[in-house]
């Protein structure tokens, strides 16, 4: 009967196990006017911070926030407008979770497609998507040929 008895305890602890790992245990979920999403944040919020500076949308990939200030940066200005549920449309303009108006933004002279915002606890690297770097490099190039061609005329 002994065997019976353990068979019997095992399968009942598998239940209860089972049972409770069926229950909502909360997590990362959050609700917001009903609408439940994996990261917490509300749903229809922009998640990843981003700014737009000098026509251009540049974007914080979760490198940190407490990098120091590489040099040949210098002050550009500071955001004027945070939006988290449209993305920025004109410069200075920013949207995304963490960002405030007021904070500064950093650019180099000779880098134009990474930008640093100044945060408590130091600066974070934001940068041009590849795509839009890539296409702005072809466009100088076309543009840089065709002047070529015009000198040697």
């Amino acid at each position: 009967m002994g065997i019976r008895k353990g068979i019997f305890i095992g399968a009942a602890m598998l239940s209860i196990m089972a049972c409770t790992a069926c229950g909502n245990s909360g997590g990362n979920v959050s609700e917001t006017n009903g609408a439940e999403t994996s990261t917490g944040v509300e749903s229809g919020i922009i998640e990843q911070p981003q700014v737009m500076y000098d026509g251009y949308i540049y974007y914080y990939n979760a490198t940190g926030r407490d990098e120091k200030l590489p040099e040949g940066y210098e002050i550009a200005g500071t955001i004027k407008k945070v939006d988290s549920k449209d993305y920025p449309a004109e410069n200075f303009a920013a949207a995304g979770v963490d960002l405030e108006a007021g904070q500064e933004i950093y650019i180099s002279t000779t880098e134009k497609n990474v930008i640093y915002l100044k945060y408590d606890s130091g600066y974070a690297r934001f940068e041009r998507s590849p795509e839009d770097a890539a296409a702005e490099e072809q466009d100088e190039t076309e543009v840089a040929e065709k002047e070529n061609e015009i000198e040697g005329e």
